[in-house]
């Protein structure tokens, strides 16, 4: 929704269509509905009553969640395919200004990308019921660690393939959103249950310092593109730069497909 308004901008203003005015915009939307958004959240939302937090043995948790295979085998899984969503994610916007020469494009692909994404979620519920979450997850991965790659042989302006690689990607991405987040509430659900104590806490807590470590090694990774542009040749006009770090990136899913087609973890999903 935040791209919408520096589209429709660019649309009916002329203002929003490169990188250096939609920041502008979403500068000024977050200065305004921030602060104002907050405060009424502040001072509206009631402060409910919770109970005392419970001593978690950390040690112990962290036996348990080492002994569980499933788990490490989803975290690893998904860690690695987040470190090369969350890089190609952060290199979009270069890769289609300086090597697809799209700069004022770059922003109504990327809302058509997150409208696909959003228009296929229900086909991969669908999916997941008729062949298991696992395999419905291991299509879309597959399909995307394959057309991601597909960007580099493309030229400079090629808008049309473009945007069908970008949407075929949008697509089967959408399996991420649904099913990732699925597999990895059923796994520690089954690993709650067979524990004494209340560990579901523990689980979430490794999951979410995995996600946002892997988001900081990603965008680390991505700083030596960032701030060196790219050199374009003169013979063809595509820099050596970005499109390298893309293909590196779009090749991070493939562990993670290895990894969960070895694992055996009992909630593929198609009976629950």
């Amino acid at each position: 929704m935040v791209l919408l308004v520096p589209v429709s901008a660019s649309q009916l203003f002329d203002y929003g269509g490169v990188a250096s005015e939609s920041l502008v915009i979403i500068g000024g939307m977050v200065l305004v509905l921030l602060p104002l958004l907050i405060g009424l959240t502040v001072w509206k939302l009631p402060e409910r009553d919770t109970a005392p937090p419970r001593h978690q043995p950390v040690i112990r948790n962290l036996k348990i969640m080492l002994s569980n295979g499933s788990f490490l085998i989803l975290f690893f899984g998904f860690t690695l395919m987040s470190l090369g969503t969350t890089m190609i994610g952060t290199l979009f916007m270069l890769f289609t200004t300086f090597a697809m020469d799209l700069e004022r494009q770059a922003q109504p692909i990327l809302l058509a990308y997150f409208a696909v994404n959003i228009i296929g979620l229900p086909f991969w519920v669908w999916l997941s019921h008729k062949i298991g979450k696992r395999e419905a997850w291991l299509t879309g991965t597959l399909a995307v660690a394959i057309a991601t790659p597909s960007y580099l042989l493309l030229s400079p302006g090629q808008l049309v393939p473009f945007r069908l690689i970008t949407g075929v990607i949008g697509f089967f991405g959408g399996n991420f959103v649904a099913l990732s987040l699925s597999m990895k509430a059923d796994v520690i659900e089954i690993a709650s249950r067979q524990s004494r104590d209340s560990i579901a806490g523990a689980y979430m807590a490794i999951w979410s310092l995995g996600s946002k470590t892997t988001q900081a090694l990603a965008g680390a990774s991505s700083a030596s593109c960032k701030t060196r542009p790219p050199q374009h040749q003169a013979s063809t006009g595509s820099p050596t730069l970005i499109p390298s770090a893309f293909t590196g990136a779009s090749m991070y899913p493939l562990p993670a497909v290895i990894s969960a087609q070895n694992s055996n973890m009992a909630p593929s999903g198609s009976k629950k």
